[in-house]
């Protein structure tokens, strides 16, 4: 079982982690897309800004007497940097400021802005360089200049670098806790499989241990009785007892197709009125052959009129086994109590005895299938099936079964059902 488990939690590991990376990954790139796409918006409206920049100190000169083309010129010479070349060029396409222009990137430019007006984009200057450009169409009256605005995308360039690195640095980083989250979710989700495959194993040892015993008891008697010729009361006697060893694999049989009903929720519960003190006054008088063949006293305390909703077949169930229970391990000459009674919203059917009484380290394992106490053990009764299948009676009604036990003085097992 360890093994096939381990590469399950690898597996699932590696696919937490592999999921975990995957969206770092597409949240890096969205990221890095996002950031592409403010950075352009950003050089966009900073060249139109330059632009605008332009115009405005055109005007000014124009205002201190100066002619529209010495103007303009003047303008974009005082705004051009080296971060943001500016060029002016008159209506024709002849470059006014610089005076010569010798990229012929910069030139188709200039015949687009003069077909179409006002653009945006990029445009290469030589093989190593790539620029942003913002060119717009400038009037002067009747005379039109169009100006062009470079930014190099080196910075742009630059700080998508950085931003890069960064995502991968914190990729990187987190790639240890991610791989441990990773195998923290695989090992919780495993859990579950592995607590139920120690159950199947768990469940399938005390099967076969409970088994083992009568089948030995039976093949061991059938053997001997074959050995050699024998009276035909030996074969009786035999027979008798290979048919009491079989009705007791046919029990364990039983109770254990029943809890395999239960737990794949195919036992049905038929919720019918019923009254739970009608119910028990039956049980008790079928429990009470057991309990004179024990000399144990069967005796009914406070009996009230008590209505539920309930499959009476398998609530007289449940009471049979408590009540057997109790009678099993109550010494001859003491009793055996049966309250039933409506309490706080609840219907109460309490089974109470003066038998040998249950350890405190033994009453949190009550439940569980196969779980005999030391004092059961001794005695030898029952498979430790009787008690599991009580407690899913009662949860299939919406109830309960609370247990209080002092050693040596005697048991309370107490039924809560909800009322009609």
């Amino acid at each position: 079982m360890t093994a096939p488990l381990g590469q399950l939690r690898l597996r699932l590991t590696l696919w937490y982690a592999g999921s975990f990376a995957a969206l770092l990954l597409i949240l890096g790139v969205v990221l890095l897309y996002v950031s592409g796409r403010q950075q352009e918006r950003e050089v966009s409206r900073l060249l139109s800004d330059v632009v605008t920049e332009v115009s405005r100190a055109a005007q000014i000169n124009l205002a201190e007497g100066a002619d529209p083309r010495t103007g303009y010129a003047r303008a974009a010479d005082e705004l051009d940097s080296p971060d943001h070349p500016v060029y002016l060029f008159d209506a024709a396409g002849i470059p006014i400021e610089p005076t010569t222009v010798a990229a012929s990137g910069v030139r188709r430019v200039v015949e687009a802005v003069r077909d179409r007006g006002d653009l945006d984009g990029e445009v290469r200057t030589s093989p190593r360089q790539v620029w942003r450009y913002h060119a717009a169409v400038l009037m002067q009256g009747s005379s039109r200049y169009l100006v062009i605005v470079l930014a190099g995308e080196a910075d742009q360039q630059a700080a998508t670098a950085r931003l890069i690195e960064l995502l991968l640095l914190l990729g990187g980083a987190s790639l240890v806790p991610i791989i441990a989250g990773g195998y923290g979710l695989a090992t919780l989700s495993v859990r579950p499989v592995e607590q139920g495959m120690r159950r199947i194993r768990r469940f399938t040892a005390d099967a076969a241990h409970e088994l083992r015993a009568p089948v030995a008891v039976i093949r061991g008697r059938a053997e001997l009785t074959l050995e050699s010729p024998r009276e035909p009361s030996h074969y009786i006697a035999a027979l008798s007892e290979i048919a009491r060893e079989a009705a007791a694999i046919g029990t364990i049989v039983t109770d254990l197709f029943t809890l395999a009903r239960w737990e794949d929720a195919d036992r049905p519960v038929e919720r019918r009125p019923n009254f739970l003190d009608d119910l028990a006054d039956e049980v008790v008088r079928a429990a009470s052959v057991l309990a004179r063949a024990r000399n144990v006293r069967l005796v009914i305390r406070r009996f009230e009129e008590t209505a539920i909703l309930g499959d009476d077949g398998l609530l007289r169930q449940l009471l049979m086994i408590l009540l057997d229970n109790a009678i099993r391990f109550t010494p001859p000459g003491r009793s055996v109590f049966v309250d039933v009674h409506p309490g706080s919203g609840t219907a109460i059917l309490a089974v109470a005895d003066e038998g040998i009484g249950i350890a405190e380290k033994d009453l949190p394992h009550l439940f569980e299938r196969f779980y005999r106490a030391d004092a059961a053990r001794e005695r030898g009764s029952g498979a430790g099936l009787g008690l599991a299948i009580a407690q899913r009676i009662a949860a299939a009604h919406e109830g309960r079964v609370i247990v209080t036990s002092t050693l040596g003085e005697g048991s309370r097992f107490e039924v809560q059902l909800p009322l009609a």
